[in-house]
């Protein structure tokens, strides 16, 4: 496999090598200014979830599929969002709709499938039936049922955007689209650059967990863990504790280095193949983290139960660039996705679900965030920013 190109707008590949070569060197990490507690109630509190989904997934562009799960015209796929189940349609013009999945007439589940291709969704429950742009088109019996105007009775629509080769969605009706300021010129570059639009969805797993989305975003920010929690998986083969973050606007690029890197140390850090030897996690504001791996991409989305603050979905997406149409291709993208379920569901979300547990005990303590997990804290001080003030993500 040809290593994947890397983007860093912030500066050189030489550049990164000299920032990872010292951090190697002196077994140190980016640093936060100090330590920071957060209230451990922050992953329990049912009214500080509803703030969530109201002030932020309600006003926030977030990935809801990529856009190779419905490559065809009238494909559709629905997906659960924190604030609204969400049924997505492919126009005839290549367009990705998003509606919310609720019949218009009596509020019946509208399409109970996740995924499949239609030209018309009719409800089960009388018969209505709507077009995939989300029209009304037909009302059954409607000699008999009375006066209705088809043309206010369409599907409710929410703001979608496919871009990069993923599908963005507000998940909030009336709320205002503009993905490319959200973004940031810079990420948005990035994202151009590095053709996610070109890939393929491998596979996908989904899992509702019971966990607050947070301590799942929490696990996947720091490099702290690797050294004890994936001593049996990963950890021979990445450093744990070493990493260099930058932020990118509201978003943020944090780069680890595996041990391959190793045989480069006494290397000229220009000369250094540096793609080949880093994971660079890309975390996008609120909910998302876009693992840039030598040959491929991982997509991780942490979203908040609709109604429970302790329960959460999280969705893992293995991105390839070319199908895997032979036995030894597939071989090879299936031993990846092992590595992927034996490191993130069988290690990270078995010590977070007792870690939610623990939290629910009365007299636990605020958690403690050390300098060292400086991409945590960006995150929680970006979360309490965006709380205080909906209108402003900065």
């Amino acid at each position: 496999m040809v290593a994947l190109d890397i983007e860093l707008p912030h500066g050189s590949k030489a550049d990164l090598a000299k920032r990872l070569f010292a951090h190697i060197e002196n077994k140190a990490t980016d640093l936060a200014d100090s330590t920071m507690r957060v209230d451990h109630r922050e992953y329990l509190d049912p009214e500080l979830a509803a703030r969530e989904r109201e002030a932020i997934f309600g006003r926030v562009p977030v990935v809801a599929v990529h856009g190779s799960e419905m490559p065809e015209p009238n494909d559709f796929m629905v997906t659960q969002l924190p604030n609204n189940e969400v049924l997505l349609v492919r126009q005839r013009d290549g367009a990705v709709k998003a509606f919310v999945n609720v019949c218009r007439h009596r509020g019946a589940r509208l399409v109970p499938q996740d995924s499949g291709s239609r030209k018309m969704f009719t409800c089960g429950y009388h018969g209505w039936s709507y077009g995939p742009d989300g029209a009304l088109r037909v009302v059954s019996g409607a000699n008999t049922f009375g006066e209705v105007d088809r043309s206010c009775h369409g599907l409710v629509e929410l703001p979608c955007e496919e871009r990069h080769g993923l599908v963005w969605v507000i998940d909030s009706r009336g709320a205002t689209m503009n993905l490319g300021e959200w973004l940031g010129r810079e990420l948005d570059e990035t994202l151009r650059a590095y053709e996610l639009g070109e890939y393929l969805c491998y596979r996908v797993g989904t899992f509702d967990e019971p966990i607050n989305w947070k301590v799942l975003v929490d696990g996947f920010l720091d490099s702290y863990h690797i050294s004890d929690t994936h001593a049996k998986s990963v950890a021979p083969y990445f450093y744990s504790n070493t990493q260099v973050f930058d932020r990118i606007g509201r978003h943020g690029r944090a780069i680890s280095p595996r041990r391959s890197i190793d045989a480069f140390l006494s290397e000229p850090p220009e000369s250094v193949p540096i793609e080949k030897h880093v994971t660079i996690g890309y975390s996008f504001m609120p909910n998302m983290v876009l693992l840039r791996q030598p040959d491929h991409f991982q997509l991780l989305n942490f979203l908040p139960h609709p109604t429970d603050a302790q329960r959460c979905r999280m969705q893992i997406r293995l991105l390839i660039r070319e199908p895997a149409e032979t036995e030894r291709q597939r071989v090879f993208w299936d031993k990846n996705w092992k590595i992927l379920m034996d490191v993130l569901r069988d290690e990270d979300m078995t010590l977070n679900r007792d870690l939610q547990h623990a939290l629910s005990s009365r007299d636990a303590e605020s958690l403690v965030f050390g300098r060292n997990e400086v991409v945590n804290q960006w995150f929680h001080t970006w979360l309490a920013g965006a709380l205080r003030d909906p209108q402003d993500f900065g």
